[in-house]
């Protein structure tokens, strides 16, 4: 064998060796590519799911304050009826719940709701002493 073909054929067999080794390298680099792919498709699939969790808990606190909202009317309507001397039986027969349901409504919501009749004390015992006087 001359000295140039042994020199070929090292040069193709160093060729062939880079090949075979780039072809490795490809091949993790695909799989590293895959893994992250992986990655990207469960992180998109938990932020899905995290907006909606999200969005459930949004329309759930505006469900609570429709709720709250609707439990300060009830309770102000019944402040009212109270005021124009109705028997918290009768503003329960009216609302379908017990007079000591009412009395707990009223007495409750006083303090804190906003726009209560001017003649209406939203202090808590007066309140009470009122609905016990208003009952009687």
């Amino acid at each position: 064998m001359s000295w140039g073909t042994k020199w070929a054929r090292e040069k193709v067999e160093r060729a062939r060796r880079a090949v075979v080794d780039a072809e490795q390298r490809l091949a993790k680099a695909q799989e590293a590519i895959a893994k992250a792919n992986a990655g990207v498709l469960r992180a998109e699939r938990h932020l899905g799911s995290a907006k909606r969790k999200l969005k459930l808990a949004g329309q759930r606190a505006a469900a609570l304050e429709a709720e709250k909202a609707a439990v300060s009317v009830r309770a102000r309507a019944m402040a009212e009826r109270v005021i124009e001397g109705r028997t918290l039986q009768q503003i329960g027969d009216e609302w379908g719940i017990n007079k000591d349901r009412v009395r707990q409504i009223v007495v409750g919501t006083a303090g804190r709701a906003a726009g209560w009749p001017a003649d209406f004390d939203r202090s808590t015992k007066s309140c009470a002493k009122q609905l016990v006087e208003a009952d009687e």
